[in-house]
């Protein structure tokens, strides 16, 4: 069985709340708290990363990453996340999944 937790990093100028507010457009979320967003397909936590390095072109080292877990069945949660991580690469510089399955994205 396969882990379905998915760590996506973000390399972005845009600062942390207008970050926030795409994503939670994006899924059609709500806000839980100051850096959390549940959603009908998952739970979103948008963090700023404490190894941050400027102008790193490591995506360990990028300014952002969400942590993000399913709220729905695993091909659906594929399906979603992936369709994500488009947004993600569309609206910002770039953006890496790292989990299990990131051959599925």
């Amino acid at each position: 069985m396969i882990d379905l937790y998915c760590k996506i990093f973000i390399d972005t100028k845009t600062e942390y709340p207008e970050i926030f507010e795409k994503i939670l457009h994006q899924v059609s979320g709500r806000k839980q708290g100051f850096s959390d967003i549940e959603s009908a397909w998952c739970s979103i936590r948008v963090k700023q990363n404490e190894e941050y390095l400027r102008d790193s072109a490591d995506f360990l080292f990028w300014k952002y990453y969400l942590d993000i877990e399913p709220n729905i069945n695993k091909t659906d949660y594929i399906r979603n996340l992936k369709e994500f991580v488009k947004f993600l690469k569309e609206n910002f510089s770039d953006a890496v999944p790292a989990c299990d399955f990131e051959e599925l994205l």
